[in-house]
């Protein structure tokens, strides 16, 4: 049996393993890395979004329908008062 504390500290190995530190170009941007757009599912087009505390890249379609599901849960937080 995996006890939480192990689980969460194997998965972060697996997640940050392919972390890498990037230099932007004179542009500002930055080359993200075939593992990280592999897992990301970034195909031609690419998202970036923010979100509290940090940013996001998503490939534009996922993205798209994501939000839509985001809209819906937005809705029917609205109606609840958003739990206040």
């Amino acid at each position: 049996k995996v006890r939480r504390g192990e689980h969460d500290l194997d998965a972060a190995r697996v997640f940050f393993a392919d972390a890498r530190e990037v230099t932007p170009d004179r542009q500002g941007r930055v080359a993200l890395p075939l593992s990280l757009r592999e897992y990301a599912g970034l195909t031609k087009e690419a998202m970036v979004t923010g979100v509290l505390t940090r940013i996001e890249i998503w490939d534009t379609q996922r993205w798209r329908e994501h939000k839509a599901v985001g809209r819906t849960s937005l809705q029917e937080a609205g109606r609840s008062g958003f739990g206040i």
